[in-house]
């Protein structure tokens, strides 16, 4: 019934820090609750303990000074790692306050026969306003429990007096009261406990879903052999890419790659190079272009990249370095394998508005490539027009005002 969930030491040592915050609080919120009644109590003891008021007075005054000096001790960095020792420390010494109160007393004194209630009460918060296991406080709680045994056969000498019913029933209830305390503590570190590990394990489901969901959307927009775009991929991002250069007046370069002769590379070497020879092109081109690019493998083996510029030039040193980091080629074995690719190169919105309009003709300009003999790159029908176009521009200008002149 009153089993303690057992965690292991990772676990054990989690729940420990989450319990950090707590027992901070808690150990404030304890020793300003002694602080005052302590300070309470001593209004009582001009009427229970007028024998030894003075004595009183000294006693009253080490409790609050163990209760301040342990408050002040939960502002230190290390608290957390000694607070079982801060806890043990301040309620022996409350307990033994209360003793020596008890010690001091006469047998006309009331405090003589009541104040073991104020150990009462001190056990009772031990247990239900610490943080300290089940066994730590119950042997504290018993150490109470033997010291009143013996203070009061040894000094009260209740054995003798014909007070033995006065130590029974105190007795009675010092011991009545454990068990009450330990039942609670027991119920409340189970319950902590079990709470701990269900926050602890949703937590960990929610984790694992979200992984599992970024992983699928990974998966749904990534290429799984290159870890490059797929398909999906770039037609969801260059065509927001198009959309922008368009309307901000700048140029979307589609690029579409081919690899040449790409079946020869597995037909000769197998299908683990072919794969290394898709990831060696894919790193290739991802270390040619900028951030903003978008880079995707279009199937096979294909890739495709949308480029957002200002002007042509970059997009030529682009292609260039493209061209380069390729001709490197691929050591296999003892063998250095070249990757040749042929590369369509279009342009919106010289070859259309649409992603699938400037796509269609960077793949026209690619085959065109391949005709001619595989290798390089080669620009659409829309961008060599405009290169015309461009380069005839001044002297059409000539021309018109000639003719005006």
């Amino acid at each position: 019934m009153f089993k303690i969930t057992p965690f292991n030491a990772a676990l054990e040592r989690d729940f420990q820090v989450e319990l950090t915050a707590r027992k901070v609080s808690l150990t404030r919120l304890t020793m300003t609750l002694a602080f005052v009644l302590n300070a309470a109590f001593a209004g009582l003891d001009h009427l229970v303990l007028p024998s030894a008021i003075e004595g009183a007075y000294w006693i009253r005054t080490g409790i609050g000074l163990v209760v301040i000096v342990a408050f002040a001790l939960t502002y230190l960095p290390d608290f957390p790692r000694h607070y079982p020792t801060v806890a043990l420390v301040a309620f022996g010494l409350l307990g033994a306050g209360i003793q020596a109160l008890i010690f001091l007393s006469s047998p006309d004194d009331h405090a003589y026969d009541m104040y073991f209630m104020g150990m009462i009460m001190v056990a009772t918060a031990l247990h239900a306003l610490t943080f300290l296991t089940v066994v730590v406080t119950g042997v504290l709680s018993l150490a109470f429990i033997c010291s009143y045994v013996v203070l009061a056969l040894v000094e009260q000498n209740y054995l003798y007096s014909q007070s033995e019913a006065v130590l029974l029933t105190n007795l009675f209830f010092f011991v009545s009261m454990l068990c009450i305390a330990i039942i609670g503590q027991l119920i409340r570190d189970q319950y902590a406990r079990e709470n701990y590990l269900l926050r602890h394990s949703l937590a960990r489901d929610v984790a694992m879903k979200e992984e599992a969901r970024r992983r699928a959307t990974w998966i749904a927009e990534n290429d799984a052999l290159t870890g490059i775009g797929n398909r999906f991929h770039f037609e969801q991002r260059a065509t927001a890419s198009v959309v922008r250069a368009v309307a901000e007046g700048r140029y979307a370069f589609v690029l579409f790659v081919d690899l040449d002769d790409f079946k020869d590379i597995n037909d000769r070497y197998g299908h683990e190079v072919g794969d290394r020879a898709l990831k060696f092109v894919a790193e290739q081109l991802n270390a040619s272009l900028q951030p903003d690019d978008v880079l995707a493998r279009n199937g096979g083996d294909e890739f495709v990249a949308c480029l957002v510029r200002d002007n042509h030039e970059s997009t030529n040193i682009t292609l260039t370095r493209i061209v380069n980091l390729l001709s490197q080629g691929l050591q296999i074995r003892d063998d250095q394998v070249q990757v040749g690719a042929s590369i369509g190169v279009a342009c919106a919105p010289f070859d259309g508005l649409s992603l699938a309009e400037v796509l269609s003709a960077a793949d026209a300009a690619m085959y065109r490539v391949k005709q001619l003999g595989k290798g390089g790159y080669e620009f659409s029908d829309g961008l060599k027009l405009h290169a015309i176009q461009a380069a005839n521009e001044p002297m059409l200008q000539v021309r018109r005002h000639s003719a005006l002149g």
